[in-house]
């Protein structure tokens, strides 16, 4: 069995949220998060609790690492999950006490790279979903939603391979 490549996954363009904030002044969709252009981002709905957005590859895949760029609106707690169905989850990884934010303070100004991202290492999951499933704002001020300008992962379109 060969060992697991660390190579960029393609996403599907099929990217499911459990809210945005879209709409006539707002255009923050899903599918933002994986268009390669670190501009544009994903926001759930004002006020909103736990909230999910999710990549799909198309078919199993293994997952090794995960790159997050949050906005203001960045998540504290979270885990990350794959699936291969949407409806069971299996948590790859847990973080608690994020605060790392891409944009500068007090700001919407969009990163430049990706040096700012949450990067998570050393992950083991296959699936063919990648579930970010956000428990806990960074901020206490409940009226904004969960918001990230980018996200990718790395890992081997062999399922079946070795970590």
């Amino acid at each position: 069995m060969p060992k697991c490549a660390a190579n960029l996954l393609t996403t599907t363009n099929n990217t499911q949220a459990s809210s945005s904030e879209a709409g006539t002044n707002y255009t923050n969709l899903p599918s933002n998060v994986r268009d390669g252009n670190l501009a544009t981002r994903w926001e759930s709905t004002w006020g909103a609790g736990t909230q999910w957005i999710w990549l799909d590859y198309g078919a199993p895949v293994f997952i090794g690492r995960v790159q997050i760029l949050w906005e203001a609106g960045c998540a504290q707690n979270y885990e990350l999950q794959v699936s291969n169905d949407t409806t069971n989850w299996t948590v790859i990884k847990t973080i608690t006490g994020n605060a790392l934010v891409a944009s500068p303070p007090g700001g919407m100004t969009p990163p430049t790279d990706w040096s700012k991202a949450v990067d998570s290492t050393g992950l083991n999951g296959v699936g063919r979903y990648l579930r970010v499933f956000m428990t806990l704002r960074c901020t206490p001020d409940t009226m904004w939603g969960y918001s990230m300008w980018e996200m990718r992962s790395y890992g081997d379109t062999n399922a079946a391979c070795m970590p």
